[in-house]
């Protein structure tokens, strides 16, 4: 019996947009560099910069051969085929944020044309684990933990500190190995949360109550904050988070692969 594969964006599962649709194969290119335009905004890229990205093709076959009946399975699919988050059979657990770049031209009479969609992912050219690896640390000053990184590549740490205290949080530091990111002059107000996060493009974000702290990341902040991978079993990742009234901190990171 063939395997079948499947295939979803944002969720939602090609194969049942009609059940004449089969999901032959999926291509994947390996990443490559892609030079990028400057980015006005945030501080992070003022210059030319290179990202990755990588294309993956979805091959369909229509089972259908009446014209009329393939046009409005067609539309189906054109409209499916958009932007998002991409999960394949093959990599349970994973997903990549993709758009797609190439829909593929269509005849009319031909009801054996396979179709061909080529999705394309910018910035994070990689495989992520849909949930994170997580660790929380309640009422601390000085929170502290470690990871083990899993996954082929490097990854990133996140964080969410929420002030438990009965006093506004005015600094805070996160840390990993390789480097910190120190907010200065804020004003986080008891039972309010500081969330670092990347977006889609893998860019960071730093907000509380829907504003953007950003501008009170100090000069000597760096931009993300890496979790490094190793071969070696034994291998740790210290992480810790400092401010200057009690917090409760959740290191977050999702693994990464090729």
């Amino acid at each position: 019996m063939r395997y079948l594969l499947g295939v979803k964006l944002n969720g939602i599962d090609l194969a049942g947009l009609d059940g004449k649709i089969y999901v032959e194969d999926i291509i994947e290119e390996p990443a490559s560099a892609l030079e990028a335009s400057p980015m006005l905004g945030g501080g992070q890229f003022c210059h030319g910069i290179t990202r990755d990205s990588m294309k993956i093709t979805v091959k369909v076959m229509i089972k259908a051969r009446r014209r009329d009946e393939r046009a409005d399975i067609i539309g189906k699919i054109f409209g499916w085929a958009t932007e998002g988050y991409l999960a394949v059979s093959y990599r349970p657990g994973k997903r990549i944020y993709a758009r797609c770049t190439e829909l593929p031209k269509t005849e009319a009479w031909d009801w054996t044309q396979r179709l061909e969609m080529v999705f394309t992912a910018f910035g994070m050219a990689c495989w992520e684990d849909t949930e994170y690896a997580s660790v929380t640390v309640t009422g601390s000053t000085q929170a502290r933990t470690s990871f083990r990184p899993k996954g082929t590549l490097d990854c990133r740490l996140e964080a969410e500190v929420t002030n438990v205290s009965e006093e506004n949080v005015t600094s805070l530091k996160l840390f990993c190995p390789q480097g910190y990111i120190e907010l200065d002059g804020i004003e986080v107000a008891p039972g309010d949360t500081v969330t670092f996060g990347y977006d889609k493009y893998g860019i960071l974000f730093i907000e509380c109550d829907g504003e953007s702290l950003l501008p009170f990341r100090t000069a000597e902040s760096a931009d993300e904050l890496v979790l490094k991978r190793s071969e070696n079993p034994n291998h740790i990742e210290l992480c810790r988070c400092v401010t200057d009234q009690s917090c409760t901190t959740v290191f977050k990171a999702r693994w990464l692969y090729r």
